[in-house]
Parts: C-alpha cells; sequence; structure tokens
C-alpha cells in the first residue's frame, strides 16, 4: 500500500507543478482570449474588486455606527479613536510625569 501512496502524491504533484507553469495569471496573460475579451475580463474583475471594497467599508463603517450606539445606550463612554492609543492600556512606567504606584517612593521621578 505504501507505494500507491507514494505513485498517487507523486502524480498529482507533477500534475500540480505543471498546471502552475501552465495556466495564465489573469485574463490579460490568456494567449487563447482575444484582446477584446481579456480588456472585457480585466474591466469586470476591476469592477468586481471596487465594489467589493466598497462594501466592506460599508460594513465596517455600519458595525462601528452600531458599536457606538449600544455603547451610548448602554451609558457607557464612546469607543477611544483608533487612531489614539489608549492612555490607560499604557503602562504607567511608559507616561511622562505619571510615577508608577508598584515603585518605592525612592525611586518615583
Amino acid at each position: 500500500w505504501r507505494w500507491l501512496f507514494i505513485v498517487e502524491g507523486a502524480a498529482t504533484a507533477v500534475f500540480g507543478l505543471a498546471l502552475r507553469w501552465a495556466l495564465a495569471d489573469g485574463p490579460g496573460a490568456a494567449a487563447w482570449l482575444s484582446s477584446g475579451a481579456a480588456a472585457w475580463l480585466d474591466a469586470r474583475h476591476a469592477e468586481a474588486e471596487a465594489a467589493a471594497r466598497a462594501q466592506q467599508a460599508a460594513q465596517l463603517q455600519a458595525a462601528a455606527a452600531a458599536l457606538e450606539a449600544r455603547a451610548t445606550a448602554e451609558g457607557k463612554p464612546k469607543p477611544a479613536d483608533p487612531n489614539r492609543p489608549a492612555r490607560h492600556l499604557t503602562p504607567s512606567l511608559l507616561r511622562r510625569g505619571a510615577p508608577s504606584p508598584r515603585l518605592p517612593p525612592a525611586l518615583r521621578t
């Protein structure tokens, strides 16, 4: 049985490598497509990518709005700005002018 698995695995590996070399990277590189068909397919692909990006951005915006509305309804503070680091998560040793309560008074500056 061992030789059967080896033969089948080798055939699959050779076939996979041959397809990797033989297949085109996109419609523009496919030799069997006309230039008009390749251009049309490239345009459709670009439109689909733009639509997917727009949909993802809308979903993220809706999720952020829902989280903010939920936090406001529960009386919690608004979520932190993602472009600013959360000060409460920064260790006190890294903050300027904020001594750590764990340090002995002689080491606090």
